[in-house]
């Protein structure tokens, strides 16, 4: 178990700058097509990656406890990374949820947006492969996001 594992997961929505990002990503998504938006939250997250930049990074464990660091900051949580063949699984918790229960799915889409970008940023400023992305998969979980690092798959 992670030293961050708990029975709670997730993060109270705090008002303030959270209602404030919750606008602005409320208005991408409405205002531009899903590829557009989504390219526009992965950018964010990039240009976070850029202004809070990783010390080097000798091993996995370093690396989650560099990330686990400025995700603190935030309040966004945790991550857990996992070497898997090829790939890097990226285990999130405990992501703030926005109050109102009929705009979590978009804020979720949008969260994970970002995040996608800030991880994919990070990684490679660590040295990974520029031909590798950060997706986010498919799950029934609420309370986590499972990111998938690794070739993408539509440009092999």
């Amino acid at each position: 178990m992670n030293k961050h594992d708990s029975d709670i997961l997730q993060l109270p929505f705090e008002s303030g700058w959270q209602d404030l990002t919750q606008l602005l990503f409320f208005q991408i998504l409405n205002d531009n097509d899903i590829s557009t938006a989504g390219n526009k939250l992965r950018n964010i997250g990039k240009d976070i990656a850029l202004r809070y930049p990783l010390p080097e990074s000798e091993n996995i464990q370093l690396l989650e406890s560099h990330i686990n660091r400025v995700l603190t900051l935030f309040k966004w949580g945790f991550v857990t990374i996992s070497p898997a063949m090829s790939e890097l699984l990226l285990v999130h918790c405990a992501w703030p949820h926005f109050t109102q229960s009929q705009d979590d799915a978009q804020w979720r889409v949008a969260s994970a947006g970002v995040l996608e970008g800030l991880y994919e940023g990070w990684l490679t400023n660590q040295g990974g492969n520029a031909k590798m992305q950060v997706h986010r998969q498919p799950t029934d979980a609420k309370d986590v996001f499972i990111f998938r690092y690794a070739h993408n798959s539509s440009a092999e």
